[in-house]
């Protein structure tokens, strides 16, 4: 998957550590025209505090006779580090001078002093690089918190809960953390599996997805959504899709529209409810300058799943109990038939045909033996691997309502015919 960052326009992206002692990174974003020296000042608002630093726009060091008259453009980005001492050396310089007289004054000491001295000094040198430590590469600047790691090969999402959100800057390939916890869901004798993905702070483009090194348009049955991440959307209003155009032909960066008339544009429909915002990565006359539906949840992942692997043998006549979680919308089920569900017959001896099997699933409020069907359904099979069939459904729209919104769950099965 390839990530690119875009921000809006008229605006400048800073990347900055305010703070001489502190490794703490903040970003803001402030409009363009502002001076450096203005920056600066907005960044770190104590005088004493921002009299030593150094300014980059882009690659390019700004030197500080130069930050009341610089202005960076218009997606340039500014880094800020202010630094102890303009950069640290004096203050280090300092600390060596006072360790150097502690460790002076120690050797003079009779006897232990030859010995005690370069104890000292080892500890004194220690403590010396532990409060002001030497310059280290910028990439090699951790500060406790695991850093992602990009590769081509041996690729893994990762589910890391708590953990910072990925700032992307650049064009580069990412192998994205799990925003919540995959889970499988069976649907009939469809397999689904529904994934979120955390990539990163918006707005973001998004290209070339794939599965491992696959590209994710040579699988069947992929549905994707995505949120741009989009700081501020502007309501313009309804638009009418049914005029066969976009609703406007200079829409400003995250404008947004809601559709009150269904229709196609541009070979794309488009139904009532739905919102489009223009995302500025194409023409606004064509729908890949679009995006739909972005200041909603997603439809393709629920906010909470809680899954429990409770395996149960399925016996006719003894059908298997389980018990929901506390506020429990939805809920679904899912039957595995191990050995397949099929009818060998002894004439001619082998021959496979159908078996069915009627499958009944009830819902009750929880300790209330108070049972309403959920639904009643045959399963079909032909075959000796293993079959697998589920069902979900909302928990409202079935019997006595629990307080609680907790349910008891059976199977009763029945009448399998060959």
């Amino acid at each position: 998957m390839r990530t690119e960052y875009r921000h809006p326009p008229d605006t400048l992206r800073i990347s900055a550590c305010p703070h001489p002692f502190k490794p703490d990174r903040h970003d803001f974003v402030v409009p363009v025209g502002m001076t450096i020296a203005e920056i600066v000042n907005f960044v770190q608002a104590d005088p004493v505090l921002r009299e030593h630093g150094v300014v980059f726009a882009g690659d390019t060091l700004v030197p500080r006779s130069a930050w009341r008259l610089v202005r960076p453009k218009p997606g340039c980005v500014v880094s800020i580090r202010l630094l102890p001492g303009g950069g640290g050396g004096f203050t280090r310089i300092l600390a060596s001078v006072a360790l150097t007289a502690l460790v002076i004054g120690v050797s003079l000491i009779p006897v232990v002093g030859p010995f005690l001295a370069p104890v000292v000094a080892i500890g004194g040198g220690l403590l010396l690089n532990m409060l002001l430590p030497p310059p280290v590469p910028k990439m090699a600047k951790n500060y406790g918190n695991e850093s992602v790691t990009y590769s081509i090969t041996g690729q893994r999402n990762s589910a890391r809960p708590w953990s910072k959100v990925p700032f992307v800057c650049g064009t580069f390939k990412i192998t994205p953390s799990y925003g919540a916890l995959p889970y499988r869901e069976v649907v009939g004798g469809d397999i689904y599996w529904r994934s979120l993905f955390a990539i990163g702070h918006g707005p973001l483009h998004l290209t070339n997805f794939s599965i491992g090194q696959t590209e994710i348009g040579n699988f069947a049955g992929i549905e994707i959504e995505h949120r741009r991440g989009y700081w501020s959307m502007l309501d313009r209003g309804a638009w009418n899709a049914a005029t066969g155009v976009f609703p406007s032909s200079s829409p400003g960066f995250g404008d947004t529209w809601t559709c009150t008339v269904g229709g196609s544009v541009a070979g794309r429909g488009y139904i009532a409810g739905q919102t489009i915002t223009f995302n500025n990565m194409a023409s606004p006359e064509v729908p890949e300058g679009w995006d739909l539906d972005q200041g909603k949840p997603f439809s393709l992942f629920p906010s909470d799943v809680y899954e429990d692997s409770l395996t149960a043998k399925v016996v006719y006549g003894q059908p298997p109990t389980r018990t929901s979680q506390i506020g429990a919308d939805e809920l679904g089920v899912e039957l595995i038939f191990e050995r397949g569900l099929v009818h060998l017959q002894n004439f001619p001896a082998g021959k496979r045909s159908d078996s069915t099997m009627t499958v009944l699933i009830q819902q009750s409020p929880v300790g209330a033996n108070n049972w309403a069907t959920v639904t009643q359904t045959t399963i079909t099979g032909r075959q000796t691997t293993p079959l697998y069939w589920g069902h979900r459904w909302r928990t409202t729209d079935v019997g006595v309502q629990d307080v609680n919104r907790q349910y008891d769950i059976r199977f009763p099965v029945s009448d399998v015919i060959a």
